[in-house]
């Protein structure tokens, strides 16, 4: 029962950590996609190629971590259903 709870909390962390770091990351490509610095320096190409692939990888990790949540927490244990009495008798 311990060790489940450790589980529970260590993947509770990681979930939180990819959900965070999914935002940041999706905010920060934005933020480099949208200042003309930037763009100006290195060059409007290769920002949005960048931007893109952080972009990418932080709705990754934000989905990544959603499901972490959802699968530690809100799958509920299901009752293990045994064969019906009917069924056990046709088998002989």
């Amino acid at each position: 029962m311990e060790e489940e709870k450790e589980n529970k909390a260590y993947v509770s962390f990681r979930a939180s950590v990819d959900v965070a770091m999914g935002v940041l990351y999706v905010f920060i490509s934005v933020y480099c996609m949208l200042l003309p610095a930037i763009l100006e320096q290195y060059g409007r190409n290769y920002v949005y190629i960048l931007g893109g692939l952080f972009s990418f990888y932080g709705i990754f990790r934000f989905v990544r971590g959603l499901l972490k949540f959802k699968k530690a927490f809100l799958n509920k244990p299901t009752r293990r259903s045994f064969p019906r009495e009917d069924s056990l008798s046709n088998q002989n």
